[in-house]
């Protein structure tokens, strides 16, 4: 299964970055290059996934195959925990063994290029070990040590993503009231006693960063970001109910043949015994739901669902193998049949991507690369276009500032001029306009690029941004529905822009 997977997530090997992803990578590049987070390159994400993207570019340069490579590895590491960990989940051993699949292999089979290296693709990985260590902490063995780990494999979780942390919750009160239970005294104490010792562990891997973060006076901008800022960008985006149903409806197409297993697994849980095991991913789904409502709603966010919805599939898929030899063959040939009919979306759309990619030799050479990359999000075009733009109008290692599309700023090779990035202008506040506006005022960056979106959200929300542009700026190129401008020499009159 390991094989399987290994081979397939290969195939994702050199797919293109698309907005969210070149962020990533212009954010890593970045903190490679000296800036700190929040002060120097602002975003709203927590600073693991601009870590993870540091690793890879560090290892393999910052490009999309290394950054693709650090996600097999990671995927591969998680399906190897899931079949080693799976055993105590069921009692059947191949089923231990399918497991991955349910999850990862999922993932692979149905992940377009701008849902790959995402975080929620990711992060089912520490909330599933913080999951598996504080209901194993209820076993014989070190429970504090194990009760620790389920928090530093939390607070992992929340450096990738903090609003995900209530996932792991039902777990540890599982953990909590089972103990409690096998006690007659003492029951107060000993769950204070989990408590702290799971916060301890939670504190681990949080303490560098509040120090650090402490250290350059950023707490405060931090706690802006995440409290304050982040949960507005839902009111101020808006969310069209059609990308909730398309998230739900591909995700449950994609991951039909776990969902009908998982269904049935669940009815088996619920008919014979509530073990600590469904009590807990049966409280993750249940949470996972209002946690993925107050997001934006993208398919993507539809992954943190897959783990617990696994883990009933492999439940489900133990009911059927437990009572296989029993059923007539008939009713086996229905459940084949069903099975494989279900798994045909997923399917499809995997051969699909395979032959696209292997239409362009799976991006081996770097001419396949760049037409797979150009097939499959036309920006790279335009971004390349910029590249040699910027490249003509500034010096060496001048930033410049792209207020659009970071993949025009990842294949410049350039910094981004001011810390605001101007990716995804539909979410910013009056507060993030005033920056953008006074930090091109200041900087003043020799090269600016607008794309029409952000042209029409700034016409609209921030006049005082525009005329900044307008003060500073002549427009000399027009592409790909983006305007390219260059800072003015003097107070000239812009030459007409060329059509």
């Amino acid at each position: 299964m390991l094989a399987v997977i290994a081979v397939v997530g290969a195939t994702k090997l050199t797919q293109p970055f698309f907005g969210d992803q070149a962020l990533f990578m212009v954010g890593a590049r970045e903190i490679g290059h000296g800036a700190v987070l929040y002060r120097d390159f602002w975003d709203i994400k927590q600073p693991a996934i601009f870590l993870y993207y540091l690793l890879a570019g560090a290892v393999g340069g910052y490009n999309e195959v290394s950054v693709h490579a650090l996600e097999l590895v990671t995927l591969v590491g998680f399906s190897l925990v899931l079949q080693q960990t799976g055993r105590r989940l069921v009692r059947v051993r191949w089923v231990a063994s399918v497991l991955p699949l349910f999850v990862v292999g999922v993932f692979y089979a149905g992940a377009r290029p701008w849902e790959l290296t995402q975080i929620e693709g990711m992060i089912g990985f520490p909330l599933y070990v913080s999951v598996w260590l504080a209901l194993r902490s209820l076993d014989p063995g070190d429970r504090r040590a194990r009760l620790v780990g389920s928090g530093v494999a939390a607070g992992v979780a929340v450096l990738f993503k903090w609003v995900c942390l209530p996932l792991v919750a039902p777990a540890w009160i599982v953990a909590i009231v089972v103990d409690a239970r096998r006690r007659r005294d003492g029951r107060v104490r000993r769950g204070m006693g989990t408590v702290a010792w799971i916060t301890f562990g939670i504190a681990l891997p949080l303490a560098p960063f509040v120090l650090y973060f402490a250290a350059h006076g950023l707490l405060g901008e931090i706690g802006w970001t995440y409290v304050v800022y982040t949960p507005k960008t839902t009111g101020i985006a808006g969310r069209p109910l059609s990308r909730l149903v398309d998230g739900v409806t591909r995700f449950v197409a994609l991951s039909a043949p776990v969902m009908l297993l998982a269904a049935l697994g669940l009815v088996q849980a619920v008919r014979s015994h509530r073990d600590r095991w469904s009590l807990a991913f049966a409280g993750w789904i249940a949470l996972a739901v209002p946690v993925t409502l107050t997001q934006h709603w993208w398919p993507y966010q539809m992954a943190v669902f897959a783990v617990p919805v696994a883990f009933f599939g492999a439940r489900g898929l133990e009911v059927v193998a437990h009572s296989w030899r029993r059923l007539a063959s008939r009713a086996r040939v229905a459940i084949v049949f069903v099975l494989t009919l279900s798994a045909v979306p997923a399917g499809l759309t995997l051969a699909k991507a395979t032959v696209r990619s292997a239409g362009h030799g799976f991006g081996v050479t770097a001419p396949e690369r760049r037409a797979l990359q150009n097939q499959a999000e036309p920006q790279y075009r335009t971004g390349r276009a910029f590249a040699r733009f910027v490249d003509e109008h500034t010096r060496p290692g001048q930033p410049v500032y792209v207020l659009g599309n970071p993949i025009d700023l990842y294949l410049s090779g350039r910094d981004q001029a001011i810390p605001t990035n101007g990716w995804a202008a539909e979410q910013y506040d009056a507060k993030v306009w005033h920056r953008i506006t006074d930090g091109l005022a200041t900087k003043r960056p020799v090269v600016l690029a607008v794309d029409d979106f952000s042209m029409e959200k700034m016409k609209e929300r921030s006049p005082a941004t525009l005329a900044v542009v307008e003060r500073l700026y002549c427009p000399v190129h027009r592409t790909g529905g983006e305007t390219w401008y260059v800072l003015r020499a003097s107070d000239a009159a812009c030459p007409a822009l060329p059509r």
